[in-house]
């Protein structure tokens, strides 16, 4: 399983980098001028502006990946013994101090918008808002805070799963879309005005969504087996297509 693992984790990083080209070309090719006067985004110094910012996303999201994946999580679990329920906690920590300087250089780059929601494009773009809030306020009803931030591995609690309880949750939301955090994240992500770096970032990072769960689904199905895999086959993963059809159907 390990080797699997790593062989998704390389995948993973190499879809990332391409996604990190073609976001970069879809805003130096974005005809449209920002909104403030500033310079056209189709300048070829441009390039060397924005390239460092999404492969310092890419680097984050790989940092991220490779310290919660089986291969590094088993190992240190073979080396910690007991200590190990320290390490969700050491995780987000690390994440959050990384995370405070490549925001910071994010938003230097700020610059004109290369997408605006506006007319009556704003009604779809507060639906996506009030969507993206709805689904992470209906998914933290069946997620374990605690279990998230690291505090009940430091009580002893089991970590079977971020589910309350440790187990396969398939009630309220969880009924209809298997990840409602990632994917209201992910509206979240677009549901807003961006200027390129916020172009770019969004793109990087959504990419990154979506390979992380595909890396984390190989978890829960190694964690879970059949079960899980029954899951996948009654609910869909962000997008609520089998719970649209079953109702169809009733």
């Amino acid at each position: 399983m390990g080797r699997h693992t790593v062989g998704g984790f390389n995948r993973a990083v190499r879809l990332s980098l391409g996604v990190v080209l073609a976001s970069t070309a879809l805003v130096l090719l974005n005809p449209r001028q920002p909104s403030s006067g500033a310079g056209a985004l189709d300048e070829t110094g441009q390039v060397v502006k924005y390239l460092p910012l999404a492969l310092a996303w890419v680097a984050y999201g790989a940092v991220h990946s490779a310290m919660i994946s089986e291969t590094v999580t088993g190992f240190l679990k073979r080396c910690l013994g007991d200590a190990f329920r320290f390490y969700r906690l050491f995780f987000n920590v690390v994440a959050a101090v990384l995370l405070v300087p490549l925001v910071a250089y994010s938003l230097s780059l700020r610059r004109g918008l290369v997408v605006r929601w506006d007319g009556p494009w704003l009604v779809v773009r507060y639906a996506l808002v009030a969507l993206g809030v709805l689904l992470f306020v209906t998914g933290g009803r069946h997620y374990s805070l605690g279990q998230f931030i690291g505090i009940s591995q430091l009580r002893g609690t089991p970590t079977g799963g971020l589910a309350t309880g440790g187990g396969i949750d398939s009630s309220g939301v969880l009924g209809v879309i298997r990840h409602p955090w990632y994917a209201g994240l992910t509206l979240l992500f677009w549901a807003r005005d961006l200027d390129a770096a916020g172009f770019v970032v969004s793109s990087v990072l959504t990419v990154y969504i979506l390979v992380g769960t595909l890396l984390e689904e190989r978890k829960l199905v190694h964690e879970f087996g059949d079960a899980y895999r029954s899951y996948q086959r009654r609910v869909s993963m962000f997008v609520p297509i089998k719970w649209l059809r079953s109702r169809i159907a009733s």
